[in-house]
């Protein structure tokens, strides 16, 4: 759903998000799989370069079992040690329209974690046309084409010269998020699956000819 600077403002600043600063964003699960303290360190890096920078982190799954919850604890005790990181819990503190606002709102969208399969969050920052820096870990590397619709990354250091980078090139930001926009639009929406089906169904009825 699309959303107004007007109608994001609100939430921004219900957030304490200051939508005068570049702001940073990963939407995950709190586990290790996706390196929310990773994130950290990415965000401790580029600060150093783009001052004011904000990070907000946002667990799309509330923690739940022990392991997920000594994570999510930990993870908070290294945000405390910084005053532009925040942490977010799934739907017990945002909701759908809080993440929409959010990730509109970030200058770089980030996925740093390693796990493996399709990463939904990259591909709705894509749609919102936000340049995205991802991990190469599975369906990711097929979401991102390094160069073309976003970044790949492997290391910490690799993660915070991308996210400089896009941060310091808005138009380059904007070419990449554009790109990624038009790659999910074009490989990851019903249209394209219906599409497929339909040439599936053409090509057996002309076969049965």
């Amino acid at each position: 759903m699309e959303l107004s600077e007007k109608a994001m403002h609100p939430i921004l600043q219900r957030y304490c998000v200051d939508s005068e600063r570049p702001l940073l964003c990963q939407l995950a699960p709190c586990d290790p799989g996706s390196d929310l303290l990773g994130a950290i360190d990415v965000h401790d890096r580029v600060r150093r370069e783009v001052p004011g920078l904000q990070l907000l982190l946002i667990a799309s799954n509330p923690p739940e079992d022990p392991a997920s919850i000594a994570y999510f604890n930990e993870t908070v005790r290294k945000s405390m040690e910084y005053s532009d990181v925040q942490i977010l819990r799934g739907v017990s503190e945002v909701g759908n329209v809080e993440v929409n606002a959010f990730q509109r709102a970030a200058n770089v969208v980030i996925q740093k974690g390693l796990r493996k399969g399709f990463g939904i969050w990259i591909s709705d920052a894509q749609w919102k046309e936000r340049p995205v820096v991802s991990t190469r870990a599975g369906g990711l590397a097929q979401q991102v084409v390094d160069g073309e619709t976003g970044f790949l990354a492997d290391s910490t250091e690799e993660f915070a010269e991308r996210v400089a980078r896009l941060l310091h090139d808005p138009e380059l930001a904007r070419r990449l998020g554009k790109a990624g926009h038009q790659h999910v639009a074009e490989h990851f929406l019903l249209t394209r699956f219906l599409a497929d089906e339909l040439r599936l169904l053409h090509d057996l009825t002309q076969g049965g000819r």
